[in-house]
C-alpha cells in the first residue's frame, strides 16, 4: 500500500544529492530558488524551511490528492492548485504534479493488482478444468501468436514512450472479447459480419 507523504522542512544543503541534481537540471529550478521537492521512491516532500506552514500544507495537500482529474477547473483542490501556480510558477507545480503523476500510477498499479488477486485465479480454474477435464482446449496458439505479431508490426517505428502495453497485447486482448463475444467462432476463426 502506498505510504503517506512524509513531509521534511530542511534547507538546500540539507536536500539529498540526487534530488538536488533533479531540482538543477530536470526541473531547472536555480538552487537559491529552492521551495520544494519530491523523493518518489521514499515519499518524501522536502521543503525549504523559511515556507510557511500554510503553504507547505497547500502543497502537501497537492502531492497527495488522491483522485484524477487535478487540473480540472471543477477540482475540489482548484483553489490551492492555482494558488501554488500563480506564487510560485511553472516549475514548482511541475514538481507537486510529477509527485501526484507518480503516486496516482503507484495507486492504479496497487489497483490491478487487487483485481489480480480475483481474476489470475478464475484463469487457472478455467485452464485446469479444461486440461484434467473433458472439455477441448479452445485456445489456438498459433492464432493467438499471429495476432500479436499482427500488433507488434503495428507498433514498429512509433513511439512507444509512456505506454504499458503495445498494440500486441491490445490485439491479443480484443482477439479474446471478439470471441467471447461470439462475433469470431473458434473452429476456424470465422469472422462473424455484422448484418
Amino acid at each position: 500500500m502506498l505510504k503517506d507523504i512524509e513531509v521534511k522542512r530542511i534547507t538546500l544543503g540539507e536536500l539529498p544529492t540526487l534530488l538536488f541534481y533533479q531540482l538543477i537540471y530536470k526541473y531547472h529550478v536555480e538552487q537559491w530558488d529552492f521551495v520544494i521537492m519530491f523523493d518518489e521512491k521514499d515519499q518524501v516532500l522536502y521543503v525549504n524551511n523559511i515556507i510557511s506552514e500554510e503553504d507547505t500544507q497547500k502543497f502537501l495537500k497537492i502531492a497527495s490528492w488522491s483522485r484524477p482529474g487535478i487540473n480540472d477547473t471543477d477540482c475540489p483542490i482548484a483553489f490551492e492548485r492555482d494558488y501554488v501556480y500563480g506564487t510560485y510558477g511553472w516549475k514548482i507545480w511541475s514538481i507537486l504534479l510529477s509527485a501526484y503523476v507518480s503516486r496516482q500510477r503507484a495507486m492504479e498499479k496497487e489497483r490491478t493488482q487487487e483485481k489480480l488477486k480475483e481474476i489470475i485465479p478464475l484463469i487457472e480454474r478455467e485452464i485446469e478444468v479444461t486440461i484434467d477435464g473433458d472439455l477441448p482446449d479452445i485456445f489456438d496458439g498459433r492464432l493467438a501468436a499471429g495476432v500479436s505479431n499482427a500488433g507488434r508490426e503495428k507498433d514498429r517505428g512509433r513511439d512507444m514512450h509512456g505506454c504499458i502495453t503495445g498494440s500486441d497485447v491490445k490485439y491479443v486482448f480484443y482477439l479474446g472479447y471478439l470471441m467471447g463475444s461470439g462475433k469470431i467462432k473458434n473452429e476456424k476463426a470465422e469472422v462473424k459480419q455484422d448484418e
